[in-house]
């Protein structure tokens, strides 16, 4: 399989996404430079991932304004382990109640 492709997930990679490992996100600031940063993530029955965040977080404003988004989730007892994608965003919606995060 071509590693950019658009295809779905394997099932190996969503059994690992559906852990609970670190993960880093990246996004494009206005001005075009990349800014990485950790962040929390889920990972949906869909398959789509959910990045957490606060409504400040400068990440946000990135996202707001450039919709590419990158996602590394390290192996949590081996970070050679890893899963890396790349898309963008569908949708960005307040959590209520902070029931996503919990």
């Amino acid at each position: 399989m071509d590693p950019m492709s658009d295809a779905p997930l394997p099932e190996a990679a969503l059994a690992f996404l559906r852990r609970p490992n670190p993960a880093v996100m990246a996004t494009v600031t206005a001005k075009g430079r990349p800014v990485s940063v950790a962040t929390w993530y889920l990972i949906e029955d869909d398959g789509l991932l959910m990045l957490c965040m606060n409504a400040d977080r400068a990440r946000l404003k990135h996202l707001q304004n450039n919709g590419h988004v990158s996602l590394t989730v390290l192996g949590a007892d081996d970070f050679g382990t890893h899963v890396s994608v790349q898309g963008h965003v569908v949708s960005i919606k307040p959590d209520e109640g902070l029931a996503d995060i919990d």
